[in-house]
């Protein structure tokens, strides 16, 4: 499986490259009334309405200023849903092998929600986030106690 990475802060996630539809630069998308702080607006892609979360938001990791370095990432599910994460910067495209995998299930986090699994990558775990998961907007992170809502 062949994943691209991304930071946030200094932690780097992975989702699977074939979900991956393009990466943008980041542009303010139209705000929304109403909506989870981490739902940044959207953006009209090609005649598509696309959502846009901040990922630093959703994981409960704070905010940041958007600089040179900040993209969104356009993911698909394969059945024409689009939707956007922003990430303070793209990293690289890793090769995994199954080899790679460590524990999931480690504390209470956020991200707990929208881990697939963790790998070992020169000296570093990296943080492999379920798409799926992350697409799903009823999967709201309660960040008192850890767990999803």
């Amino acid at each position: 499986m062949e994943c691209l990475t991304f930071l946030l802060g200094k932690e780097r996630f992975a989702v699977d490259i074939l979900r991956v539809r393009e990466i943008r630069v980041w542009s303010p998308p139209t705000r929304l009334p109403a909506v989870p702080a981490y739902v940044s607006g959207v953006i009209n892609l090609r005649g598509m309405i696309v959502p846009i979360l901040d990922l630093r938001q959703r994981f409960g990791l704070g905010e940041r200023q958007y600089d040179a370095n900040t993209v969104t990432l356009i993911l698909g599910n394969g059945e024409e849903r689009l939707m956007g994460l922003v990430v303070d910067a793209v990293a690289d495209v890793l090769a995994l092998a199954d080899q790679d995998r460590v524990a999931t299930r480690l504390g209470h986090s956020a991200v707990l929600p929208f881990l697939q699994y963790l790998v070992r990558h020169q000296k570093q775990v990296v943080a492999v986030l379920d798409v799926d998961a992350l697409m799903d907007l009823d999967k709201v992170p309660n960040l008192e106690d850890g767990h999803a809502a």
